[in-house]
Order: C-alpha cells, then structure tokens, then sequence
C-alpha cells in the first residue's frame, strides 16, 4: 500500500501486524478465544528481541478500511492520513479508537487485549530502562577512567552495569 497523498510506501513491522491480528482475533473470534497463541508470539518476538517501541509509517484508519485506499485517475488523492506509531502506540491508538467495540467483547478476549497491551507497554519500559542502565553505565565507566582510575579489559557492558549498581 500507498499513501493516497504523497506515495510513502505503508507497512506494517512484524509487531504491528501481530497487533492488527490479535484485534481481529478478539473483535471476530470464535467463542471462547483468549488470545493466548498470539499472547504466545508476542512473548517469542520479544524474547528474540523485537522492538515494541520501533515506529513505521502506518495510516491507521486504512488498516480498518476507513477512507479510500485506491488511486484515482489523477493520481494521489485526499491528504496524508499517515503517521509514525510503534507497535505499543499502535496497540493503544486501537484501544483508544475502538474502546466502545472492545467493552462489547466477551470478557476473556478483553481480558487477553488488555494482557497484549499490557505486554507491549511492559516490554517499551524494560528496554527503556535497560538502556537508560547501558548509559549510566558508560558515564561510570567514564567518570572512572576520567579519574585516573584503571578499567580491567575485556570487561563488558553487563558487568559495568552490575558493579554500577552495586556502588
């Protein structure tokens, strides 16, 4: 897909597509769904590293069909409609925009949204916080070796991290 505007390629990042089919799971899902399996692939993706917080050109309302996603003989109509969200950010636009939908399910496919939410929101702020731990870090290693003091080689980020914390 395009955008209708400007021609920007739009897609979707693993993650945000994985967002995009747990909604439809939990708005068009059989009885008794809870969005376990893709709770399951979400947990994966993050495990292998995946980045919750990464953005992408999207365009939201053409995800769910809203506004018209064709070219018309002229080219590029309408105006750009696209935005850079994160998965998480998309994740949350969608409870957001859809809210009234979301409180007509049954209660364990709101209940496993809200775990998927959750996870994605979860996962922004322990990579925040990891690297937030990464550049204190580096500081320390630096204020150390400012003052003249040795840093034994080979050590690595994860060590600095633990005798950072440990100070």
């Amino acid at each position: 897909r395009r955008c209708n505007c400007c021609g920007i390629e739009l897609r979707l990042r693993p993650l945000h597509s994985l967002v995009m089919v747990a909604f439809h799971l939990a708005n068009s899902g059989m009885d008794g769904e809870t969005l376990f399996g893709v709770i399951a692939c979400l947990s994966c993706l993050l495990a292998l590293g995946a980045n919750p917080d990464l953005p992408e050109k999207i365009s939201p309302g053409q995800l769910f069909g809203e506004g018209d996603i064709s070219e018309s003989d002229t080219g590029f109509t309408g105006e750009c409609s696209h935005v850079d969200l994160s998965a998480t950010d998309l994740a949350l636009q969608i409870s957001e925009d859809h809210e009234i939908t979301i409180r007509t399910w049954p209660e364990e496919r709101r209940v496993g949204w809200e775990s998927f939410v959750a996870i994605l929101e979860f996962a922004c702020e322990e990579r925040d916080q990891e690297l937030f731990n990464m550049a204190e870090a580096s500081r320390y290693r630096a204020d150390k070796l400012y003052k003249g003091e040795s840093w034994p080689e080979g050590t690595s980020t994860e060590q600095t991290i633990e005798e950072f914390c440990d100070d």
